[in-house]
């Protein structure tokens, strides 16, 4: 299995528009690919003409084709790039969102533990007084019933 997949997969479970950005970035990471591929071929291209023989102005001609689409290329490389930055940069506000959320519910459910421990204590005295107060109760009913020593 290879990187991508295993990144696709760990986040799967990320919320929606972190997946957008994660699918814009492989769009990105492609059509880079791509772009290289394409400047690969040019210089191949280019190679393999400046072994023919043209004439000098067919020659400069296609230098100058070959340069244009070279510099669309690279133009739409550097477009490229910029996209690519700028969806990583989402992604890290996104990341660092998502991590100020979840301090705050943790913060939220500490306060909700304390809250509920304080009510299960608070219950607890209660029954502890109750408990008391029925061992107080016995021992009053146990002495009226006792014979007078």
């Amino acid at each position: 299995m290879n990187d991508k997949e295993e990144t696709t997969r760990k986040f799967d479970d990320q919320p929606e528009w972190v997946r957008y950005l994660i699918s814009r970035v492989d769009g990105l990471t492609k059509t880079v690919d791509g772009l290289t591929t394409e400047v690969i071929q040019l210089r191949d291209r280019l190679d393999a003409r400046d072994r023919e023989t043209k004439p000098l102005n067919e020659t400069l001609e296609g230098f100058r084709v070959e340069i244009r689409e070279l510099r669309e290329g690279q133009e739409s490389l550097h477009q490229g790039q910029q996209e690519l930055r700028q969806g990583q940069e989402s992604l890290r506000k996104g990341q660092e969102e998502l991590r100020e959320e979840f301090n705050q519910f943790r913060e939220e459910v500490r306060i909700e533990f304390r809250r509920l421990n304080a009510k299960i204590l608070d219950v607890l005295q209660r029954h502890l007084d109750v408990v008391a107060d029925i061992s107080e109760l016995t021992r009053r009913v146990s002495a009226l019933e006792a014979p007078n020593n």
